[in-house]
């Protein structure tokens, strides 16, 4: 269970990803408010869950 969460919810995020950049057209203006971010979470979250599965 623990591996199905992190998965769904990255495949969410880049689902939203996909939705601002395509159907939105708004990518660019949401890069430094939502995108980077994200992408900053994503990567602390992977780390902190990283050292504790190992």
């Amino acid at each position: 269970m623990r591996l199905y969460i992190p998965l769904l919810l990255a495949i969410l995020f880049v689902g939203y990803l996909f939705y601002i950049a395509f159907i939105q057209k708004s990518f660019r203006q949401k890069w430094r408010t939502e995108v980077l971010p994200g992408f900053f979470f994503f990567g602390v979250w992977g780390v902190i869950y990283y050292w504790v599965i190992h």
